[in-house]
């Protein structure tokens, strides 16, 4: 084409977010035993999750004790 080397982009170790991805199979034990509405909370929980994680951060805790992560977007695209 041009005879130009390929343009490396420099990435920043601060804003690295890794996440790890089980492959293992998930213990479905604990589901076995919840009631109905249990289920329906927790499928709610679940997706709460995701979407926060969607736009970029993630919530751990309840109330006062409550911690807000923020990643970098950059991160997430």
């Amino acid at each position: 084409m041009n005879d130009l080397p390929p343009k490396n982009r420099i990435q920043k170790e601060e804003n690295t977010v890794k996440i790890s991805v089980h492959s293992s199979k998930p213990d479905l034990s604990e589901y076995e035993s919840m009631t109905k509405e249990e289920l329906m909370k927790e499928l709610i929980k679940s997706r709460i999750r995701e979407a926060r994680l969607k736009k970029g951060y993630e919530v751990k805790g309840v109330g006062a004790d409550r911690t807000v992560t923020i990643f970098d977007n950059w991160n997430m695209k």
